[in-house]
């Protein structure tokens, strides 16, 4: 209001709410669309934003922008290139947004079954998509939301102690039409660097570089300690890409996951979206957003 900006609040009342709210938004009549909420929320609008473009054609006045208020806000964090919590955060945000400066940034069109099991579903992602090791743990850490942050690094731990029961997941993965099979254990394809409560999974991931980052491990991971030293790696700034047994690998076009015997999970952005098969195209410079003037290198 001291800004002279007037809000039209649009608030959800269920999961995936946000992205009928921005596929219905009357676009043309606001110069942003704002999400306010987690990485969830901040890829549901997108999603929702985008599949508005899709059915439309049209190029809209409205440009997308985000104020940070859930537990990781890593694509905040990697817009700004540090890390801020609360009041703060939500300041800076919302001085940024007032700037106006905007940038274009990449996301991925994903195709995979929904969570019923069945149903197609095509969604889009900013952040990241993920199988195996990561959606495990993150289905674990929402039971123990309670935790706060802290939820996350004890929900690894207690995944990676059942390596010894694991079962192997045979996969079939496909880089821009180059296929290898691998035993699924840790696969993150990533638009940034960052996920999670700044966990730095693919370190040369690019929001603007028309491509997506692929951070996976073709082998299986057999041993606790071995998976709990990769675990530590990873926050050390993202040095466990340069392990033996982790692959890293860019694609500039599509992305496919295909299980060889029951349908693979798949989490994007932090939320359960469905299972395998998964099919990812990428779609350069697709979503203006609000950036800080100076952006981080993202």
């Amino acid at each position: 209001e001291a800004a002279s900006v007037a809000v039209t609040m649009m608030p959800t009342e269920r999961a995936g709410h946000a992205i009928e709210l921005a596929k219905q938004a009357a676009l043309g009549d606001f110069d942003a669309l704002l999400a306010l909420g987690g990485d969830g929320t901040l890829s549901d609008v997108a999603s929702g934003f985008l599949q508005q473009l899709d059915a439309s054609g049209a190029t809209p006045k409205a440009v997308l922008g985000f104020i940070p208020g859930g537990t990781g806000n890593t694509v905040m964090h990697d817009f700004n290139g540090k890390r801020q919590k609360g009041d703060a955060a939500v300041r800076a945000a919302v001085e940024m947004l007032l700037k106006g400066h905007t940038r274009k940034i990449d996301c991925c069109k994903i195709e995979c079954t929904g969570s019923d099991g069945a149903t197609p579903l095509v969604r889009h992602s900013i952040n990241i998509v993920t199988a195996g090791l990561g959606v495990d743990a993150n289905a674990a850490a929402e039971k123990r939301r309670w935790m706060g942050p802290m939820r996350y690094d004890f929900s690894i731990i207690t995944e990676l102690l059942k390596i010894p029961c694991r079962k192997p997941l045979p996969c079939t993965l496909e880089v821009d039409g180059k296929k290898m099979s691998l035993d699924l254990f840790v696969l993150t394809i990533m638009n940034n660097k960052h996920s999670g409560v700044g966990l730095r999974l693919c370190p040369y991931a690019q929001m603007d570089d028309g491509k997506i980052d692929l951070m996976f491990t073709p082998s299986p991971v057999s041993s606790v300690l071995t998976a709990l030293k990769l675990d530590g790696l990873i926050k050390k700034k993202g040095r466990h890409v340069n392990h033996p047994l982790v692959a890293y690998d860019t694609a500039a076009s599509s992305v496919s996951l295909k299980s060889e015997g029951a349908p693979v999970r798949i989490m994007c952005d932090g939320d359960q979206c469905g299972f395998t098969p998964l099919k990812m195209t990428v779609l350069p410079a697709s979503v203006t957003v609000l950036t800080p003037m100076s952006a981080a290198a993202c």
